[in-house]
């Protein structure tokens, strides 16, 4: 628990935030902690940052290659070309996929509200 507690603050002060133009919201994600600032809510695109980690250049995408379809998908960028995507649920659910360079994509199920997903 304090791992998690410990994990939401340093994904919580990885931004800089500016309260009249962004929007945070955080996901539980298997010991991870992944949060989704929007910077332009009408544009939907901002930066994700996972366990402190930050992808920058988030925009939509397609969510065709999901079986079960997303509210929304992100995609961002790591300064070494990784990626990150975060497919949304509904009800606070998402999924996140992770693909560093050379390795095998990761993927885990998130949560909003349930730290210990």
């Amino acid at each position: 628990m304090r791992t998690t507690i410990a994990l939401a603050a340093l994904a919580a002060s990885t931004f800089c935030l500016n309260a009249e133009s962004a929007e945070v919201y955080t996901y539980y994600c298997k010991g991870r902690v992944v949060a989704v600032r929007m910077e332009n809510v009408d544009a939907m695109t901002g930066t994700i940052a996972v366990d402190g980690r930050v992808f920058s250049d988030a925009h939509l995408i397609s969510d065709s290659h999901w079986s079960d379809g997303c509210g929304y998908s992100f995609q961002a960028t790591d300064h070494d070309g990784s990626t990150v995507e975060l497919c949304t649920l509904t009800y606070g659910y998402a999924a996140l996929t992770i693909a560093e360079k050379g390795k095998k994509p990761l993927l885990v199920k998130c949560s909003m509200n349930d730290t210990t997903r």
